[in-house]
C-alpha cells in the first residue's frame, strides 16, 4: 500500500520534521493532517507548512488516514493507541517514533484492532532541544530509522516507503535487540550526563568549578538539556535493558578508579585504546554526526567512484554520510567472460582453526581475507597463535591442542557465526576462561544450539539472555564425549561439537537429521584424526595430535552461485566459473538450477586437498519455477536469496519450505528477501518457513538495501542487470564480509 493522507499525531520536534520532509520529498502527493493538543501548535503548523490541515479531535484526525504516525513522548502512546482504537479505518497501518520498543509493541497488541497494523519506528536522530520551533525538513537525511521486524508485511513496506521518502535508511530490527543496543548508546549517555551535572552541582566546591567549567563539561552534560518527560518516559519503559548497562558501566568505573590508583602505563593504554574505539567509529558509522561540527573541522565529501558498465552505470558512492557505499546498478547487453570465485569462506575457517591446534607449520594457499574470515584469523591471533597473512596466503605456527594463551580482552567475532560457534567447542576445554562476543547482529542470534551440547559434553559455557546468546563466557570443562542428534541440520553445530570431541574422554557420535557441509570431517581426517561417517552418524575417536596441512582452498560456490544465476537468467550470457569447490554437500544450486532448465555444465573434474573441484560453465537458460525443500536446504541454504531471483524470472511458481533457519542469519533472509525482491517488481510470497515465487516477465530497478546480509546485496546485484532501469542498493559494502571484489568482478563481465 501506498499513502496518500497521512495523520500526524505530535507536532514537536520529531512531528513537525517529518511534516516537513513528507511535503519536501512528495509535495501535493501526500495530503498531511496534524493533531495537537495545544490549538497555538497546530496553527503554527499550518502555517509553516508542517501539515495541509489540523483537527481539533484526535479521532477525526486519523479516522480517514492511511497511516498514522504517533510522534509523542513514550508514556503518551499508551493513551493515544487506547483513544484511537475504534476510531481508524480498516486497514490503515499506525506508526510511532518512540525511542523504545517492546512496551509500545504490547500496547500496540493491546489496545489495536485486527484490522489495523502497527510498525513500531524509531528514528536515530534529534536534538537536545525540543518543539516545533526546532523542526526542520533534514533532520532525518542519512540517519538510521528503525522499523521492528516483528511487524505485517506489507504494512512493513509502506513505512519503509515513508522512511526512504524522508530521506532515511530504514533498519529492520527485532523490539527486544533495539530495546538493548539503544540502552545503550542513547539512554545510558542521558543517564551519565544527568549524573555527571547532578554529581558536580551538588559538591560545596561547584561555584568555584562553575567558573572553570568550558567545553569538556558542556559537551559531557549536553544531554542533561533533555526534556524531563521524554526521559523519564524512556527510562520507565526500558528498565531492564538500562539497568544492565548501568551495572556494565559501574564495573568498568571501578576498573577505571583501580587503574587511577595504581595503573601508571596501563592507564594510558586504556586511554589509548578507548581513543583508537572512538576514532573507528567516528571513521565509519560516526561520520553523519561531522555535518554538526563547525565548518573547517568537517572532513571534505568523498567523491563518487563511478565505473562504466555495458549499456549503464554502475556507481560505488561513497557518501560522507555515514561512509556506507550505495552500488547502482543497471541493465546490460552482455555477461560474458571468466571469473575466479574467492577462496571457499567455510574451508578458510576450517583451515586457520584446524591449523592452529596442529602441531607445526602450515602453509594455506587461496585464503579468503573477507571480514568474517578475518575476524577467526583475529581470535586465534588473540589466543596467541602466530599467523602471518600475505594477500590470501597465510602462514600459520600450530599450537598443539591446549596451547593456547589466555587472551587478555574479549574476543571479537565481528558478524561472524561461524568463527563463534567453532571457537566455542575449541575454547570449551582450554584451562582458562575466556570470553566471546560479536557485533549487534551476531549477538542476536541463537547461541543455545551450541551451549547445549557443549554443556553436555562437560563445558562450562554461559551466555546471556537465559544462555541462549552471546557474550559467551567459556571456562575449562572436563569433556566426555556424547551421542548427540542434531535437531536441525548445522554445519557449525556439528563442527563445534566436533572440535571440543578432539579434547573429549571417549568417542563422540554426531547423529545429523539431514547432510550438511563436511569440510570440517574431511580435513579432520586428511591431518589425521579418527573421523568416519556411518549412515547418518559422524563418529569421532580423539586423536593424540592432528599433524598440520598444507591447504589450496577451493572457489567458493556459494560465490559462485550468484554468476550462476546471473548467466542463466540474462539473454546473452556465457559465463565460465573457474576452480570452484563442489562438494556434494554445497552443490544443490547446480541440482537446483538444472532442475529448473539451467544450461550449466561441470568441466575439468579434479580434487585438491580431500575436496572435489571443477569448472562450471554457465549459459543463457529459459528456466521453469521448481519446489526446493526436504534434505536439499542444507545443501543450498546460502544461495536462496540468489535462487529467489532465478525463480522471480522463470515460468510459473517456485515454493521454497524447510527454510526456516534463514530467520535467524545476519538478517531474517526470508523477510528481507521478499521485501527487496518486492520492490523490483517480484511476484513473491513470504511464508514462515520460505516463499512462493510466481515468475514474472520482467523486473524493474528500484531502490533497495542490504539489510547489512552480504548474499541479500549480491543477489539484488545481479537481479538489477537484467531489470529495466536502475537499480540502487544500499549498504553495498556488504559484500566484504565473503566477496570482496564482487562489483569489480560485475564490472568485469558486464559489456
Amino acid at each position: 500500500m501506498t499513502a496518500r493522507k497521512i495523520a500526524v499525531v505530535g507536532l514537536g520536534l520529531i512531528g513537525g520534521s517529518l511534516g516537513l520532509a513528507l511535503k519536501q520529498a512528495k509535495g501535493d502527493e501526500l495530503e498531511i493532517i496534524g493533531f495537537a493538543r495545544r490549538p497555538e501548535t497546530a496553527s503554527e503548523a499550518v502555517r509553516r507548512g508542517v501539515v495541509d490541515g489540523t483537527e481539533a479531535q484526535l479521532a477525526r484526525a486519523v479516522s480517514r488516514a492511511d497511516v498514522v504516525v504517533i510522534a509523542t513522548p513514550v508514556l503518551t502512546i499508551k493513551d493515544i493507541l487506547r483513544d484511537i482504537a475504534g476510531h481508524l479505518s480498516p486497514n490503515s497501518i499506525v506508526t510511532d517514533t518512540g525511542s523504545t520498543k517492546v512496551q509500545i509493541m504490547k500496547w500496540a497488541r493491546e489496545y489495536l484492532p485486527s484490522t489495523v497494523s502497527f510498525v513500531g519506528g524509531h528514528p536515530m536522530t534529534g536534538k537536545e532541544t525540543t518543539g516545533l520551533e526546532e523542526a526542520e525538513p533534514g533532520l532525518f537525511q542519512d540517519c538510521v530509522y528503525c522499523l521492528t521486524q516483528e511487524s505485517d508485511q506489507e504494512a512493513s513496506r509502506a513505512i519503509q516507503e515513508i522512511v526512504e521518502w524522508v530521506g532515511a535508511r530504514p533498519l529492520f530490527i527485532s523490539a527486544e535487540e533495539h530495546d538493548e543496543l539503544v540502552a545503550g548508546i542513547s539512554h545510558l549517555p542521558i543517564l551519565l550526563s544527568s549524573a555527571l551535572v547532578s554529581v558536580l552541582a551538588r559538591s560545596p566546591l561547584w561555584p568555584q568549578m562553575a567558573k572553570l567549567a568550558a567545553t569538556g563539561y558542556r559537551d559531557s552534560t549536553r544531554l542533561a538539556s533533555g526534556s524531563p518527560e521524554l526521559n523519564y518516559g524512556i527510562c520507565s519503559t526500558n528498565q531492564r535493558a538500562i539497568i544492565a548497562w548501568i551495572d556494565r558501566y559501574i564495573e568498568e568505573l571501578n576498573e577505571y578508579r583501580h587503574l587511577v590508583l595504581e595503573g601508571e602505563q596501563e592507564l594510558e593504554k586504556s586511554f589509548l585504546k578507548t581513543r583508537e574505539m572512538r576514532q573507528r567509529w567516528l571513521e565509519n558509522v560516526g561520520r553523519r554526526f561531522k555535518k554538526n561540527l563547525p565548518m573547517d573541522s568537517r572532513e571534505s565529501r568523498v567523491p563518487s567512484q563511478e565505473t562504466r558498465v555495458g549499456g549503464g552505470l554502475m556507481t560505488l558512492d561513497s557518501r560522507l554520510a555515514d561512509s556506507k557505499v550505495e552500488q547502482r546498478v543497471t541493465r546490460v547487453r552482455t555477461l560474458k567472460g571468466e571469473i575466479i570465485p574467492p577462496g571457499d569462506k567455510s574451508i578458510s575457517h576450517r583451515a586457520l582453526i584446524l591449523n592452529s591446534i596442529a602441531r607445526g607449520r602450515a602453509e594455506i594457499s587461496n585464503f579468503l581475507p573477507a571480514a568474517d574470515c578475518l575476524s577467526t584469523l583475529s581470535c586465534l591471533r588473540a589466543l596467541g597463535v602466530k599467523i602471518e597473512l600475505h594477500g590470501n596466503e597465510v602462514l600459520i605456527e600450530g599450537v598443539a591442542g591446549k596451547g593456547f594463551s589466555r587472551p587478555k580482552d574479549a574476543l571479537d567475532a565481528g558478524n561472524s557465526g561461524t568463527t563463534m560457534r567453532l571457537l566455542a567447542g575449541l575454547l570449551a576445554a582450554q584451562p582458562f576462561v575466556s570470553v566471546i562476543t560479536g557485533d549487534a547482529s551476531l549477538r542476536s542470534r541463537p547461541m543455545d544450539r551450541i551451549i547445549q551440547p557443549l554443556n553436555l559434553m562437560g563445558a562450562d559455557i554461559r551466555g546471556g539472555e537465559q544462555n541462549t546468546r552471546a557474550p559467551l563466557i567459556i571456562r575449562e570443562g572436563m569433556l566426555q564425549g556424547i551421542h548427540y542428534r542434531l535437531p536441525v541440520a548445522s554445519a557449525q553445530v556439528k563442527s563445534s561439537i566436533l572440535l571440543a570431541a578432539l579434547f573429549a574422554a571417549g568417542d563422540t557420535i554426531i547423529e545429523e537429521p539431514a547432510p550438511s557441509r563436511d569440510h570440517t570431517e574431511r580435513m579432520l581426517q586428511a591431518m589425521g584424526a579418527n573421523v568416519r561417517t556411518e549412515g547418518s552418524n559422524i563418529i569421532l575417536s580423539p586423536p593424540s595430535r592432528l599433524s598440520p596441512l598444507d591447504t589450496q582452498i577451493p572457489g567458493d560456490i556459494s560465490s559462485a552461485a550468484f554468476w550462476l544465476v546471473a548467466g542463466a537468467i540474462h539473454n546473452d550470457a556465457r559465463i565460465r566459473i573457474l576452480g570452484t569447490g563442489t562438494n556434494p554437500t554445497r552443490s544443490g544450486i547446480i541440482e537446483v538450477l538444472q532442475s529448473m532448465g539451467a544450461r550449466v555444465k561441470i568441466e575439468n573434474e579434479r580434487w585438491e586437498e580431500n575436496e572435489p573441484v571443477a569448472d562450471l560453465l554457465i549459459e543463457s537458460s529459459s528456466l521453469n519455477g521448481t519446489a526446493i525443500g526436504g534434505d536439499l536446504i542444507p545443501r543450498v541454504l546460502d544461495e536462496i536469496p540468489a535462487i529467489a531471483v532465478a525463480a522471480s524470472v522463470a515460468g510459473g511458481t517456485t515454493v521454497i519450505r524447510d527454510a526456516r533457519e534463514l530467520r535467524v542469519k545476519e538478517a531474517d533472509r526470508i523477510r528481507a528477501t521478499v521485501l527487496e525482491l518486492s520492490k523490483l517488481g517480484a511476484n513473491i510470497e513470504e511464508l514462515p518457513d520460505g516463499m512462493i515465487i510466481h515468475g514474472v516477465a520482467q523486473l524493474r530497478g528500484g531502490r533497495c538495501h542490504s539489510h547489512g546480509d552480504h548474499r541479500l546485496a549480491m543477489a539484488l546485484g545481479i537481479a538489477g542487470l537484467i531489470a529495466e532501469g536502475e537499480t540502487t542498493i544500499s549498504d553495498a559494502e556488504v559484500v566484504d564480509i565473503s566477496y570482496p571484489q564482487f562489483w569489480e568482478d560485475m564490472a568485469r563481465l558486464s559489456v
